[in-house]
Protein backbone atom coordinates (compact mmCIF):
# COMPACT_ATOMS: atom_id res chain seq x y z
CA UNK A 1 0.00 0.00 0.00
CA UNK A 2 1.32 3.43 -0.91
CA UNK A 3 0.63 6.21 1.59
CA UNK A 4 1.16 9.82 0.55
CA UNK A 5 0.61 13.08 2.37
CA UNK A 6 0.27 16.47 0.70
CA UNK A 7 -1.06 19.88 1.55
CA UNK A 8 -1.51 23.47 0.57
CA UNK A 9 -1.03 26.83 2.23
CA UNK A 10 -2.81 30.13 1.81
CA UNK A 11 -2.06 33.53 3.26
CA UNK A 12 -5.32 35.13 4.42
CA UNK A 13 -5.61 38.90 4.80
CA UNK A 14 -8.46 41.14 5.85
CA UNK A 15 -7.47 43.77 3.28
CA UNK A 16 -9.95 46.66 3.47
CA UNK A 17 -7.92 49.60 2.15
CA UNK A 18 -4.77 50.50 0.20
CA UNK A 19 -2.64 50.50 3.36
CA UNK A 20 -3.74 46.92 4.05
CA UNK A 21 -2.80 45.91 0.49
CA UNK A 22 0.62 47.54 0.80
CA UNK A 23 1.21 45.74 4.08
CA UNK A 24 0.20 42.43 2.49
CA UNK A 25 2.45 43.03 -0.52
CA UNK A 26 5.41 43.79 1.76
CA UNK A 27 4.73 40.55 3.63
CA UNK A 28 4.54 38.58 0.38
CA UNK A 29 7.73 40.21 -0.95
CA UNK A 30 9.60 39.61 2.33
CA UNK A 31 8.63 35.94 2.16
CA UNK A 32 9.49 35.59 -1.54
CA UNK A 33 6.01 34.57 -2.70
CA UNK A 34 6.09 34.30 -6.50
CA UNK A 35 4.33 36.78 -8.77
CA UNK A 36 2.30 33.93 -10.23
CA UNK A 37 0.61 33.07 -6.90
CA UNK A 38 -3.15 32.96 -7.41
CA UNK A 39 -5.56 35.27 -5.59
CA UNK A 40 -9.02 34.47 -4.30
CA UNK A 41 -11.22 37.39 -3.19
CA UNK A 42 -13.93 35.58 -1.28
CA UNK A 43 -15.80 35.60 2.00
CA UNK A 44 -14.49 39.03 3.00
CA UNK A 45 -10.81 38.06 2.83
CA UNK A 46 -8.09 38.06 0.24
CA UNK A 47 -6.45 34.64 -0.03
CA UNK A 48 -3.05 34.19 -1.68
CA UNK A 49 -2.19 30.65 -2.71
CA UNK A 50 1.37 30.17 -1.45
CA UNK A 51 1.76 26.49 -2.33
CA UNK A 52 -0.58 23.88 -3.77
CA UNK A 53 -0.26 20.11 -3.71
CA UNK A 54 3.09 20.06 -1.91
CA UNK A 55 4.39 16.81 -0.50
CA UNK A 56 4.30 16.78 3.28
CA UNK A 57 6.15 15.03 6.10
CA UNK A 58 5.66 14.67 9.84
CA UNK A 59 8.45 16.27 11.88
CA UNK A 60 9.08 16.18 15.61
CA UNK A 61 8.26 19.41 17.39
CA UNK A 62 11.44 20.96 18.75
CA UNK A 63 9.72 22.10 21.96
CA UNK A 64 8.91 18.55 23.10
CA UNK A 65 11.32 15.88 24.23
CA UNK A 66 10.66 12.16 24.67
CA UNK A 67 8.49 10.64 25.90
CA UNK A 68 6.25 13.67 25.23
CA UNK A 69 6.39 13.35 21.44
CA UNK A 70 4.44 15.93 19.48
CA UNK A 71 4.52 16.18 15.71
CA UNK A 72 4.06 18.99 13.22
CA UNK A 73 3.65 18.74 9.47
CA UNK A 74 6.06 20.43 7.08
CA UNK A 75 5.19 21.17 3.45
CA UNK A 76 8.10 20.48 1.14
CA UNK A 77 8.21 23.38 -1.31
CA UNK A 78 11.45 22.34 -3.02
CA UNK A 79 13.71 19.32 -3.42
CA UNK A 80 17.30 18.77 -2.33
CA UNK A 81 19.59 16.52 -4.28
CA UNK A 82 20.70 13.49 -2.33
CA UNK A 83 24.48 13.82 -2.23
CA UNK A 84 27.21 14.35 0.32
CA UNK A 85 27.48 18.10 -0.13
CA UNK A 86 27.66 19.76 3.29
CA UNK A 87 24.89 22.15 4.25
CA UNK A 88 25.46 25.82 3.51
CA UNK A 89 24.93 26.63 7.18
CA UNK A 90 25.69 24.56 10.27
CA UNK A 91 22.40 24.96 12.17
CA UNK A 92 23.15 22.31 14.84
CA UNK A 93 26.26 24.27 15.87
CA UNK A 94 24.16 27.25 16.96
CA UNK A 95 23.20 27.16 20.62
CA UNK A 96 19.93 29.09 20.64
CA UNK A 97 19.75 28.99 24.41
CA UNK A 98 23.36 29.94 25.19
CA UNK A 99 22.54 33.56 26.01
CA UNK A 100 19.73 32.54 28.36
CA UNK A 101 21.96 30.11 30.26
CA UNK A 102 24.84 32.53 30.83
CA UNK A 103 25.16 33.98 34.33
CA UNK A 104 25.11 37.75 34.48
Amino acid sequence: MKIEMSGYAYVRADARNVKDLRTLLRFLDDNKVTDTAELDWSSGYLYVSVIEDATADFIECGDHIPPDHKFDVILNTHDHEKDNTPAMFDWPAIDRYADEARPE
